[in-house]
């Protein structure tokens, strides 16, 4: 079997199992488990490129050294300090598990035409300032032109389009 940091308890009755000899019922398990004093817990994520106890000695030399340090040069410099991040949206959407009668399986429509969200934002260290931007990003695809065409989109629109194939 292998290792893994995520375990739930169809895999923990399969370890048992496999070094036991014993079957357990998953839901039983999870009864158990609580009752051991176990929770279900979400996992932190730590950077693969250290060893637990040099992410803790990274980590505050961060805080102790090099952050005071870039706090006094900007001070110093009157600079700003931004912290940035990106994320992408997709919006076509996902499909879920959900109840529907036996044998009749739920139908989503979609138009085919693959769009996302793409959003970049900065926050400012020392006044809290807030600034971002957004930019939709279309993919544009044989069925989406031929969907396009049919919706009789007038061929002005196409040739603009057309920068984005």
């Amino acid at each position: 079997m292998e290792v893994t940091p995520v375990w739930n308890t169809a895999l923990i009755a399969e370890l048992v199992m496999l070094k036991f000899n014993v079957k357990y019922n998953p839901r039983y398990l999870a009864s158990l488990l609580k009752k051991m004093g176990g929770t279900i817990q979400k996992a932190k994520f730590i950077s693969d490129k250290f060893d637990e106890d040099e992410y803790k000695k990274a980590r505050k030399e961060w805080c102790d050294k090099r952050w005071p340090n870039i706090l006094k040069k900007a001070k110093k410099t009157k600079a700003v300090i931004l912290f940035g991040d990106e994320v992408s949206f997709a919006m076509w959407g996902s499909l879920g598990r959900t109840w529907a009668p036996r044998g009749k399986q739920p139908v989503v429509k979609t138009t085919g035409i693959r769009k996302g969200l793409k959003m970049y934002g900065a926050i400012e260290f020392n006044g809290g300032g807030f600034q971002y931007m957004e930019s939709l990003v279309y993919s544009i695809i044989a069925k989406s032109i031929k969907m396009l065409k049919a919706a009789d989109v007038p061929l002005e629109v196409m040739e603009n389009l057309k920068a984005l194939w």
